[in-house]
């Protein structure tokens, strides 16, 4: 879901706590569930920069950003 960044998000949506989550993702996919939304996060970004004409505004507001400079700094970190 790209409106949501945080796992605390997702743990409301599955109705569990952030560690039995993090001990899920960690099993199955060697990744912590902050990793995993991260990594989800920066392919819709990169998908949404290689194959549309959107501005790098109109990307932040689609994925939920609160400014263009967050998902700037957001994308040059990862």
């Amino acid at each position: 879901m790209r409106q949501f960044h945080s796992v605390a998000a997702y743990c409301k949506i599955l109705n569990t706590s952030r560690q039995q989550l993090n001990k899920i993702t960690k099993a199955y996919f060697g990744y912590t569930a902050k990793e995993i939304i991260h990594f989800r996060l920066l392919q819709e970004i990169k998908m949404e920069l290689s194959y549309s004409n959107k501005t790098i505004s109109e990307i932040a507001d689609v994925l939920n950003f609160c400014e263009a400079n967050n998902l700037t700094r957001f994308f040059n970190r990862l």
